[in-house]
């Protein structure tokens, strides 16, 4: 069982990226730059800088195990999934789907 956080804290308080050059991130930012400047309701020109800053890879490396590294082409695809996941899991814990 995962513990319970008020929908508006976890929504809007809790910060899933924060970087003191790049600034910070909560889902709100998230979905609604996502839906409105990405290709959502509305393709706008993308100006959340925070947002272009995760979806570039944030400078985040990948290395394998051979030593060679790669960047990571788009943090905010994985940032989707998670909060999708955890929408299903709460929904799951609260019995509203199988």
């Amino acid at each position: 069982m995962y513990a319970s956080v008020p929908f508006e804290d976890w929504w809007k308080s809790e910060l899933i990226y924060q970087e003191k050059a790049a600034g910070q991130l909560n889902r709100a930012r998230l979905v609604y730059a996502l839906r409105h400047q990405d290709g959502g309701g509305h393709i706008g020109k993308l100006t959340d800088e925070v947002y272009i800053h995760l979806k570039k890879g944030a400078g985040w490396q990948i290395v394998h195990p051979d030593g060679n590294s790669e960047p990571v082409s788009n943090l905010v695809a994985a940032s989707m999934r998670q909060i999708a996941w955890e929408v299903a899991a709460t929904l799951k814990q609260l019995g509203d789907v199988q």
